[in-house]
């Protein structure tokens, strides 16, 4: 999850001028458990942000997306291998909870 921290300061303001805002936007955490950082890859075909490295072909044009724009093989080893971490780490405290009976 992505967190941002919106700071704003109402009494400084006259009236009729734009309220100061200052936003912080901190890396998400399965990023940062990667090592990875955020970047934005687009299709050579269409030139549509790629979202999902995970896939083969642009969710736009449906071609097929070069390597550069895909996850290495290493690197969707630790994708996969994160997300079965936090599909467990949920089953413990759902578990835990007693919201629900796992088998």
């Amino acid at each position: 999850m992505n967190s941002i921290r919106l700071n704003v300061r109402w009494m400084d303001v006259e009236a009729g001028q734009p309220f100061p805002v200052s936003v912080a936007v901190t890396r998400p955490s399965s990023l940062v458990r990667l090592g990875a950082e955020p970047e934005t890859r687009r299709c050579p075909h269409c030139n549509s942000v790629v979202y999902s490295r995970r896939h083969e072909r642009c969710g736009a044009c449906e071609r097929p997306l070069p390597p550069s724009c895909r996850f290495s093989e290493q690197e969707a080893e630790q994708v996969l291998a994160l997300f079965q971490w936090e599909r467990e780490q949920h089953r413990h405290w759902l578990k835990r909870t007693g919201s629900v009976e796992l088998w």
